[in-house]
């Protein structure tokens, strides 16, 4: 049995995943802070544990893997959620201000802005997105989960991640066809019906969102669908080419967003706009890497055609231009803008 990290074991009995402020005695690499009061020094103090407490974790991982000792997924993984902890804790710090002091008004103690965990959603098949009900009004597992994440999670963000498969009938790394999933978890042939029958069940979820007042973030992805269970990231194909009569652009970008374009321009009217953030793709780095000036060419595709899309379903002038300046599009990776700072590469203004 592999034994937790320490600092795994703390996090699994609840406790802190950071010390509390203050450098170790002796260790001249960290701050000296002297005073309660001098929030800026323990910010500091906070950010060079967390480091250096980061480093020795990945040095610990590194070596029992080169050794063997690491050999089960859940010691992998306990590992990798300490680490991510310690990682965490460092993004938060990078909350609490250009100096990290108190704001006006504090007399003492650090102050760190919170950071906000938005749930997710999964699409894995046609029974997340198939509603219940053969009339309206209209409810599915996907609604579903959207109703539960704000009521668990509370925050102004849903996170989509809609799934489709591909199909490797030759095992020779490559996609002969894409798929989705049924009740009975076997991979159909996608056609023109059900994908009309997938962008359809999109729309009535992205419209539960939207009328949450929920920014909508939206992270595409592919799995196998046969038995090879290869990885994603290293699956190469061209987003525009036809694998099987369709291509990954046919089977997924067009349809989610043309069912975003719909619920956006559907929007109650006492619903303020809300941030949209899509992502051609999900962990799937190589086709991305391979073929870069296809995903160029969609993210100014799917722009024009989510703002077409909300044009032709109704959406006024002046709604168009507010949504166009909150919706941010990539290919490579979904961007972000986090307390007034924009990390994003590519948007749709």
């Amino acid at each position: 049995m592999v034994q937790q990290p320490a600092l795994s074991r703390r996090l699994a009995a609840g406790g802190p995943a950071l010390p509390s402020p203050g450098p170790p005695a002796g260790d001249a690499s960290s701050p000296d802070c002297r005073s309660a009061a001098e929030n800026a020094c323990g910010v500091a103090s906070l950010r060079s544990e967390a480091r250096k407490r980061g480093m020795r974790m990945q040095q610990r991982m590194s070596r029992a893997w080169r050794s063997g000792r690491v050999h089960s997924l859940a010691a992998s993984m306990s590992a990798v959620l300490a680490l991510a902890a310690l990682l965490a804790g460092s993004v938060v710090l990078l909350g609490a201000g250009p100096s990290g002091a108190a704001p006006a008004g504090a007399t003492s103690g650090i102050v760190l802005r919170p950071v906000e965990l938005n749930p997710s959603v999964m699409i894995l098949g046609q029974f997340d997105w198939v509603p219940y009900q053969s009339s309206p009004p209209y409810t599915s597992r996907c609604t579903d989960m959207v109703n539960r994440g704000k009521a668990a999670a509370g925050g102004t963000r849903i996170n989509f991640v809609p799934t489709h498969y591909w199909r490797d009938h030759n095992s020779d790394g490559g996609i002969d066809g894409f798929c989705y999933m049924n009740s009975d978890m076997t991979c159909i042939a996608l056609t023109a019906a059900s994908i009309s029958s997938f962008k359809a069940g999109m729309e009535l979820c992205f419209r539960r969102a939207i009328e949450e007042g929920l920014g909508i973030s939206v992270v595409p992805h592919l799995d196998d669908g046969g038995r090879t269970a290869a990885w994603r990231n290293g699956l190469l194909f061209n987003p525009k080419q036809k694998y099987g009569g369709f291509s990954y652009q046919e089977v997924m970008l067009n349809p989610v967003v043309d069912a975003l374009a719909a619920a956006l321009a559907a929007k109650p009217s006492w619903v303020d706009p809300v941030s949209v953030w899509l992502a051609l793709q999900g962990e799937m780095s190589a086709t991305v890497l391979n073929y870069p000036r296809e995903y160029t060419q969609l993210v100014d595709e799917m722009r024009e055609r989510l703002l077409a899309g909300m044009l032709r379903a109704g959406a006024s002038n002046e709604y168009l231009e507010i949504q166009r300046g909150l919706t941010q599009a990539s290919g490579w990776r979904l961007p972000c803008a986090v307390h007034g700072r924009t990390y994003c590469t590519t948007s749709l203004a």
